[in-house]
């Protein structure tokens, strides 16, 4: 994810650059978490609400620069920046400390996802491309047959049970999506945003308790 951040941010030489892009090609997980990066922070650029939030977290952990939620803002911020999830959890880690008085935002207000991007792990797939399609539409329970079909030709693709699950969420069926979350929390690279979307999850029922507790899990 550091090379990752680096690459989308110009931080890298023109050298380190083209062996990033080369690594790339030649790693099809790579290259599909990098898909799902780009597309992350451009969708996170344009989110208004996000952008005030990660400011006024900016401020806050300014404040408190001596203790453990500067090293943890920075760190979780920087590593997890792909994931949507993360902003219900630095409102959750921060809200009792530091905003006393600050509404919890509702499911809706977090629920803008980063568009699906599956194919960039395979090339061309009649169910991928379905998926992708019905998803960044915003067509869940069709996003949802998509996928339940795709990983049944590709069971261990973890984007696409990621999606899937976040596509049980939107149509009401927790439960069913924690049980696509749960494997992704052995993964390095997915843990952070099963933890999140298992909290969303949460809190989309009204138990912002068990929400919280998940998120802590972040810490």
């Amino acid at each position: 994810m550091e090379k990752i951040d680096k690459y989308l941010h110009n931080r890298m030489s023109s050298e380190e650059r083209r062996a990033f892009e080369e690594q790339a090609k030649k790693n099809p997980e790579l290259a599909a978490e990098l898909a799902f990066a780009k597309k992350a922070y451009a969708h996170l650029r344009k989110q208004k609400q996000r952008q005030a939030l990660k400011k006024m977290l900016k401020e806050t952990a300014a404040t408190r620069h001596k203790t453990k939620v500067v090293s943890f803002s920075r760190r979780k911020w920087l590593s997890a920046a792909a994931s949507i999830a993360l902003l219900i959890a630095l409102f959750f880690v921060f809200k009792d400390r530091f905003l006393p008085n600050q509404q919890l935002p509702s499911y809706a207000d977090l629920e803008q996802h980063t568009p699906l991007a599956l194919t960039q792990m395979g090339g061309e797939d009649t169910y991928a491309t379905q998926a992708e399609a019905a998803f960044n539409k915003g067509d869940y329970r069709a996003a949802g047959a998509a996928l339940q079909a795709y990983l049944q030709e590709k069971p261990d693709d973890r984007l696409a049970q990621l999606y899937l699950a976040i596509s049980l969420i939107e149509t009401g069926q927790q439960e069913e999506a924690r049980k696509w979350l749960e494997p992704l929390l052995q993964s390095v690279d997915f843990k952070e945003k099963a933890i999140g979307y298992m909290a969303l999850s949460y809190h989309k029922e009204g138990k912002d308790e068990q929400a919280e507790a998940w998120l802590k899990k972040l810490q």
